[in-house]
């Protein structure tokens, strides 16, 4: 007995087969990773910026802005680095606050050697001015 209908339908192979392996495999992949890393202790605390006391604006303080690049800024005049000691040292002997504010994008080791630099010249209030996160 013919039929009509001609047989046209051939096998095709699953296309999401490939797609499905790959993915599995990032997820034993992950997995693995996630369980590399050491655990952290039960009595750790990470660090969480919170918003402190209302500053007192009476206070005098020196101000200075680390950019992006690096370059350091006391009322947008740059500043070497021997004009910064010289910053930090007058800071110093007036007992006012340094805050040092920063970009986002700065290096952590710019930051860093700005403070050390302020504590060699014997500051002894630093403030890392930084933004409230937006929620």
């Amino acid at each position: 007995m013919k039929s009509l209908r001609k047989n046209t339908a051939k096998w095709q192979p699953d296309s999401t087969l490939p797609l499905i392996n790959v993915v599995l495999l990032l997820v034993l992949v992950f997995m693995i990773a996630g369980t590399v890393a050491s655990p952290l202790p039960a009595d750790f605390t990470p660090l969480q910026t919170v918003a402190g006391e209302a500053r007192d604006t009476k206070v005098e303080r020196t101000t200075i802005t680390i950019t992006a690049q690096g370059t350091i800024l006391m009322a947008g005049n740059v500043l070497s680095e021997d004009d910064l000691r010289q910053v930090f040292k007058s800071a110093a002997a007036t007992g006012g606050p340094v805050e040092i504010r920063t970009d986002a994008r700065t290096l952590a080791h710019t930051v860093i050697r700005t403070m050390r630099l302020a504590k060699d010249a014997d500051v002894s209030n630093i403030e890392i001015a930084t933004l409230r996160r937006s929620e």
